[in-house]
């Protein structure tokens, strides 16, 4: 991307894959990004797979002085964008409803004219969807060379963003968590705050799911399936697997057609099914498991390992522990 001002760094690693479009043979290289993007190019040449356009996104509202904004970002023809980030997401009528009506409030009060649209000093600030957590964060892409499926999880999370000028921040601003709160910027004419989108209670204001797990075919770009994965947790509470949980962390996939991951906030690791994204096993961890699975043979036989150490984005609780389990043969 050009000019980054909302944290969206490309912070996992390319998948190297070769694939099969249009009946011709590319050694390909995936790279998955916070704004939901995959980006295919032949890892030879750099060509594109599939074109890569540069398009107009929003400027500034003039308010945030010295600020030169990039006219355009290259956006991926296909495959399509992992969440729709051109237009500002539906408000969850139950978050709304507990909350007194405060979730479209603040949402109406929010601007947003797609993705990149910039920070702003004015109002309550800018909405920015998907969040500097992504879209999707440090786990990658799963590949398998058999059916030539990419696999790939999702968070869907609603933030804002409020510039504030340096005397006015030093006067207002407080504390700071992992991606949420205050941040002064230092050096900076402005500092910043970066807020999640709840209501009173804590709950997100945005319609779930909150995360995602996707299949693609990489012969179209096209998506195979997709499905909720993960719960979402709070005060003890596990919400429907249907609503999906916000995800740290990437899968594994095996020959044999199983797709392993952790990932989520409800600390478990499961196994999916390759062609179906059905749950085939799951198994209760001491912490979100936010490392890659790692998948080894030994002694012919093959283990799938989960190393449980938790992350605050996710939720509070930390871990130590490494669970491996055996394989059927």
């Amino acid at each position: 991307m050009h000019h980054d001002i909302w944290d969206y760094d490309i912070n996992s690693a390319p998948t190297l894959m070769d694939i099969t479009v249009d009946g011709k043979e590319i050694p390909a290289l995936i790279q998955a990004t916070k704004m939901g993007f995959l980006f295919v190019v032949n890892r030879e040449t750099g060509e594109d797979v599939w074109p890569i356009e540069e398009r107009p996104v929003p400027q500034g509202d003039g308010s945030v002085e010295g600020e030169v904004y990039a006219a355009t970002q290259p956006f991926p023809t296909k495959p399509a964008p992992l969440l729709d980030q051109s237009k500002k997401p539906e408000v969850w009528k139950i978050a709304d409803i507990v909350g007194g009506g405060s979730c479209s409030a603040l949402f109406d009060k929010l601007s947003y004219k797609g993705m990149y649209s910039p920070p702003t000093t004015r109002g309550d600030g800018v909405l920015t969807y998907p969040d500097s957590a992504g879209g999707v964060q440090w786990g990658g892409v799963a590949f398998d060379p058999e059916s030539q499926t990419a696999i790939v999880n999702t968070s869907h999370i609603v933030q804002y963003i409020k510039l504030f000028a340096r005397a006015d921040y030093d006067r207002i601003n407080g504390g700071s968590g992992n991606e949420n709160g205050f941040y002064p910027q230092t050096g900076a004419p402005y500092g910043m705050s970066l807020m999640n989108a709840m209501n009173w209670l804590g709950m997100p204001c945005w319609k779930p799911p909150f995360g995602e797990l996707v299949a693609l075919d990489m012969h179209t770009g096209d998506v195979k399936w997709r499905k909720p994965i993960g719960e979402s947790q709070r005060y003890g509470f596990f919400m429907p697997e249907s609503m999906g949980s916000p995800t740290i962390g990437g899968p594994a996939v095996t020959k044999g057609g199983l797709i392993f991951i952790g990932a989520t906030m409800d600390a478990k690791a499961r196994a999916y099914d390759l062609d179906t994204g059905k749950v085939l096993w799951s198994d209760q961890m001491q912490a979100p498991v936010v490392a890659n699975p790692a998948i080894y043979e030994y002694q012919g036989k093959e283990y799938v390992a989960f190393v449980s150490g938790g992350n605050s984005i996710l939720k509070p609780t930390v871990g130590d522990q490494v669970a491996v389990y055996a394989l059927p043969d």
